[in-house]
């Protein structure tokens, strides 16, 4: 696969300079947590500018604090991205991935101390893994292109059963992380989403489905709580990350 790339750097900083050709290998296979800045290295973004320092200082402090978190940074101006999920709108944007994840959670916080927070919560587990918001934009790269398995809930705001399953969906996103199991737990707003595929049919809400990787059609999946979506995974055979 051709990718838009810089030279990578001869030597690298306590932030990681990733370029398109070195992007899978440092971020996507880091055995730990990324924390990555990607901007625009175009004079025009003072932003940008502002950001980096701030990035620096971050790392400077998880150095300190010896947390086992990788902080990098990813030109735009000059690299392309080599996988799905990562398109930005406007930068400069923050992402987190946890170890072995392969989908980036946006990152709003734009101090050191907010993602100093941020990382002591993440890596102490005391915050549930976000169940990953799906939309038209993103729904062929996370459900169809991701390479995992993946549950995706469609509901619709409004519905008492959909706010009846969210604390439950959060528990089952908390045990597929806690068991490593290589599923994606996600949802999207029915609301102001379709779905233009066959076999995506949604006879009400909230409807949840399951996708095996690679495959693009979908079963409906019974049961509606954290204990009973488990089994269902688990009935499933759906193996850990990286087995």
């Amino acid at each position: 696969l051709l990718v838009e790339s810089a030279p990578g750097p001869k030597k690298q900083g306590v932030v990681v300079e990733v370029v398109g050709t070195s992007f899978e290998r440092l971020v996507m296979r880091a055995n730990q947590s990324v924390l990555l800045e990607v901007y625009s290295s175009d004079p025009t973004c003072t932003i940008c500018s502002k950001m980096s320092k701030i990035i620096r200082e971050f790392a400077d402090r998880m150095r300190n604090r010896k947390k086992d978190i990788l902080v990098a940074r990813f030109d735009v101006a000059t690299n392309g991205f080599p996988v799905p999920g990562f398109d930005v709108a406007d930068v400069p944007a923050l992402w987190f991935l946890m170890e072995g994840a392969v989908v980036p959670e946006v990152v709003d916080v734009r101090s050191v101390d907010g993602l100093a927070e941020l990382v002591e919560h993440k890596q102490l587990g005391t915050r549930s893994p976000s169940v990953l918001k799906v939309t038209n934009a993103t729904f062929v790269d996370v459900v169809f292109e991701s390479n995992r398995n993946v549950l995706l809930e469609v509901y619709a705001p409004w519905c008492p059963h959909c706010q009846s399953l969210e604390p439950q969906y959060e528990e089952l996103a908390q045990e597929v992380e806690d068991q490593g199991l290589d599923v994606v737990v996600a949802k999207m707003d029915g609301t102001k989403h379709n779905i233009p595929w066959q076999g995506f049919d949604i006879p009400g809400y909230p409807t949840i489905f399951y996708v095996p990787a690679g495959a693009t059609t979908p079963e409906v999946v019974p049961g509606r709580s954290a204990a009973a979506l488990l089994g269902w995974l688990q009935a499933k055979g759906v193996a850990k990350r990286g087995s």
